[in-house]
């Protein structure tokens, strides 16, 4: 994630370098923000989710401007006999290139062309009426253009400065085309002027001052709004990946439809608890891990157990099964809820049949004596979340009680199933029968072990899905 800090500084003090890696990481970013500069990908984005939450304001100061424009044209026009050709560029150009950039705004590809639009048609709009009035004949123009006097200049520079605002503020423009755009029509502005009028020193002073602040004061407004639109926009992207990082968490405890319950406020949060009719529980433990605990060493052990757990998780998630918990070196899952499905028992069984092979293949890989001990049964249970720290989404009833003592009475390399899991089954797997056993709490129960048929997809490779 590129807003994760790089672990950097000593090993020997964790907590010590990963401050010191948090804190180049807020520099960095702090950097980013002064320069108005995110790396690429970051870039892109920050530009795209600017471009189009402008696109409404931009809208709504076009539709504005072309009815206030409209308004004094019409105005205007009936004021002047005969209007000058300044009216006409006014109002007869200006007024359809701003609802043409209106209309424009609801093409579904404008964001990606707002700055160079926007931008265009307020050069376009500003330069025209600039030149108009340095290169048109004086009688041509309304008497408050006429700059055969002087202090008609203010007047006139306070009319432009309408534009820079517009370069600045009103058109959305991010520092960088606000500022091209601002300093050309400056240029452009005070060359005419000169062209048209000779001032004397203290008036071009005085008229320069004033233009001078107002474009400095522009710049700096353009700037500290796209700093603080930066700002924001990464404020919400760490946000929004601690919650991704949040979410990830949470849905590596409970199933996502669980965790989506959850996500109600304090004091809102919806009681989890369901009853579910029939499904298939499956505990797995690790045989002799007991003693091999006391034979190597506590880093190699957690290793051990992490890669063997990590290759159930797998199976878990290809046979798209619920993980419920480990205890110890037990591992229980089951098949058919949160959500229903007709042959959870089979893709348990898949599973089973994986695990053992799972379990074999790293015994070899490891050069250790591993075996796992399997127990499954079939049946109602009820399914909740309780507590309100460490919370785990877990299962009750006597169902998972059968299915947990069929794995403590089971075999090594065996699954040891209940009739009740077997007539679910059918003929998909080949059984042995193992006779009744006396379990606590149920008497004789009869059971069997459950055996791939030969050549089927139980007999495949660990982790291969269900047909």
């Amino acid at each position: 994630m590129i807003f994760s800090a790089s672990k950097r500084g000593d090993d020997a003090d964790p907590a010590g370098a990963a401050g010191v890696a948090s804190e180049r990481a807020d520099a960095e970013r702090a950097r980013w923000v002064r320069t108005l500069r995110f790396p690429a990908p970051l870039e892109r984005k920050f530009a795209a989710q600017y471009n189009q939450q402008a696109v409404p304001f931009v809208r709504v100061v076009l539709l504005v401007g072309f009815g206030v424009v409209a308004a004094f044209g019409t105005l205007l026009f009936g004021l002047t006999p005969r209007p000058d050709p300044l009216l006409w560029w006014q109002y007869g150009f200006v007024c359809p290139v701003m609802l043409l950039l209106f209309g424009l705004t609801f093409w579904r590809g404008f964001p990606r062309i707002i700055q160079y639009c926007i931008g265009g048609g307020l050069l376009t709009n500003s330069l025209g009426f600039i030149l108009l009035y340095a290169f048109l004949p004086p009688e041509s123009l309304p008497p408050e253009l006429r700059l055969d006097d002087p202090t008609r200049l203010h007047l006139l520079n306070s009319r432009f400065c309408l534009y820079l605002t517009a370069a600045y503020g009103l058109a959305r423009l991010r520092f960088v085309p606000s500022v091209t755009v601002g300093w050309t029509l400056l240029a452009v502005h005070v060359a005419c002027v000169e062209l048209r009028l000779p001032l004397p020193n203290e008036t071009r002073v005085n008229a320069l001052a004033v233009l001078g602040a107002f474009t400095i004061v522009g710049m700096l407004t353009s700037y500290f709004n796209e700093r603080s639109a930066r700002r924001d926009f990464l404020l919400a992207q760490l946000l929004g990946e601690d919650r991704d990082r949040s979410e990830e968490l949470l849905l590596n405890i409970l199933p996502a439809s669980i965790a989506d319950r959850l996500k109600g406020g304090e004091g809102q949060r919806e009681r989890v608890a369901d009853s579910f009719g029939e499904v298939t529980v499956l505990f797995a433990d690790i045989v002799g891990f007991t003693q091999l605990s006391s034979r190597v060493s506590p880093e190699a052990l957690v290793d051990l157990l992490n890669d063997i757990f990590s290759r159930f998780d797998d199976l878990v998630d290809a046979y798209s099964l619920e993980k419920i918990k480990t205890i110890g070196d037990a591992y229980m899952l089951v098949g058919g809820l949160p959500e229903p499905r007709p042959n959870h028992a089979r893709a348990v069984a898949e599973v089973a049949v994986a695990m053992l092979a799972a379990v074999e293949s790293l015994s070899r890989e490891r050069g250790v004596c591993l075996e796992v001990r399997i127990g499954i049964h079939s049946g109602p249970v009820v399914a909740g979340v309780i507590g309100r720290r460490k919370f785990i989404y877990d299962l009750w009833g006597d169902t998972v009680n059968l299915a947990s003592r069929l794995e403590s009475h089971g075999t090594p390399g065996r699954i040891h199933v209940t009739g009740a899991t077997r007539a679910l089954l059918g003929d998909h797997f080949e059984f042995e029968e193992r006779g009744e056993i006396d379990l606590k709490g149920r008497g004789r129960v009869p059971t069997f072990f459950l055996k791939a048929r030969p050549g089927s997809e139980s007999g495949s490779a660990a982790g291969a899905r269900p047909g």
